[in-house]
């Protein structure tokens, strides 16, 4: 994402000021944790749009946390999406990274085998449910 050079300082700094703040306790929650919110730029015609497709105003992230974001259509919202997020990581990681420290994303890539066996549904299901026909 393209943030301005004030905006990537400013959140540098808020990691930083959250990371200093961790060393107070061993147990975080979210409010621990450097949080930004975003406000998303939707297309005109995003009202006209069906529910599932109507992109949320408010976007809401661990900053040097990728991957672990949410969105809504207010920043309390957002928040609150994120707070679920934020509670569900915590219940398969054994440990949780120190606030404001950079987390690398593990990707892990599902198995294509089974996807391979039913090609015509892929390209279906990219055709009709995702509307990319020049995929």
């Amino acid at each position: 994402m393209g943030f301005s050079r004030w905006t990537k300082l400013r959140r540098a700094l808020f990691a930083t000021w959250k990371l200093l703040l961790s060393f107070r306790k061993t147990e975080w929650e979210l409010k621990d944790y450097p949080v930004d919110t975003v406000r998303q730029t939707a297309p005109a015609n995003n009202d006209a749009r069906p529910e599932w497709r109507k992109i949320p105003l408010f976007r809401a992230e661990i900053i040097n946390w990728p991957g672990v974001s949410a969105t809504g259509d207010t920043q309390f919202e957002a928040i609150q999406k994120l707070e679920e997020v934020f509670q569900n990581v915590r219940r398969k990681r054994n440990s949780m990274p120190r606030p404001g420290r950079h987390e690398p994303i593990d990707i892990q890539f599902a198995d294509r085998e089974r996807i391979a066996a039913h090609e015509h549904l892929a390209e279906e299901f990219t055709r009709e449910v995702l509307g990319l026909e020049w995929a």
